[in-house]
C-alpha cells in the first residue's frame, strides 16, 4: 500500500532527525550529564558528599565542554539549545530535592525552584507549539525555527542556584552556618 509508505517516511525522517541531533558530541555530553544526576542524588542521600562533590565538579566541566564544542567547532544544534538549559534545570532540581531530603536545604526554597522551573519548561513548550505551523515542526528539532537563548538573568539565577547547591554539598564538611543556606 503506497499510502502507508507515505506515512512512514515522515515518521522515519522525524526519528532520523532526532538521532542525528542526539549524536552530536555536545548533546551526548549533555544527555550523559542528565543521566548522572540520579547518581549524584544517591551520593547525597547516602551521605557520600565527597563523591557528590567530585561528580558535581565533573558535571560542571562537562557543561563547559559541551558549550565550548558547540560554539567553537560548529557543533551547535537546535536540540542542544533546548537540552543544555533543561539539563541544568534537571540537575538543579534533582540535587536540591536530595539536599532537602537530607535536611540541608529548606522546603520553601526547593518548592520555589521546582515551581519556577516547571513553569519555565511548560511555558517554553507552549511557546514552541504556538509558533509552529505543524506538530512535526514543534517536535522535530531540525524543523523548528526557534532556539533557546537564555537571558543574562537566567544565567545569573542558574549560577546562584549551583552556588547554593555547592554550599549544601560541602555543608557537612565545614561548619557553615545554617543561615548561609537560607
Amino acid at each position: 500500500d503506497n499510502s502507508s509508505n507515505e506515512q512512514e517516511k515522515p515518521t522515519n525522517q522525524f526519528w532520523a532527525n532526532w538521532r542525528k541531533e542526539l549524536r552530536s558530541p555536545p548533546n551526548i555530553i549533555t544527555t550523559t550529564r542528565m543521566a548522572c544526576a540520579p547518581l549524584l542524588s544517591y551520593f547525597i542521600i547516602s551521605g557520600q558528599h565527597e563523591l557528590a562533590l567530585c561528580g558535581c565538579v565533573i558535571a560542571a566541566a562537562s557543561d563547559y565542554a559541551d558549550g565550548y564544542l558547540a560554539r567553537n567547532y560548529n557543533m551547535a544544534t537546535v536540540l542542544g539549545s533546548y537540552l543544555d538549559p533543561l539539563a541544568d534545570k534537571f540537575m538543579v532540581n534533582v540535587l536540591s530535592v536530595s539536599l532537602w531530603y537530607t535536611g540541608i536545604l529548606p522546603t520553601p526554597l526547593v518548592v520555589l525552584w521546582l515551581g519556577k522551573d516547571i513553569l519555565v519548561v511548560l511555558g517554553a513548550a507552549r511557546h514552541v507549539r504556538s509558533h509552529s505551523t505543524s506538530a512535526s515542526m514543534a517536535y522535530d528539532p531540525t524543523l523548528t525555527p526557534l532556539k533557546v537563548q537564555p537571558t543574562m538573568i537566567a544565567k545569573v539565577s542558574t549560577t546562584l542556584q549551583f552556588i547554593t547547591l555547592w554550599v549544601g554539598i560541602v555543608y557537612p564538611f565545614y561548619s557553615i552556618p545554617p543561615a548561609a543556606l537560607e
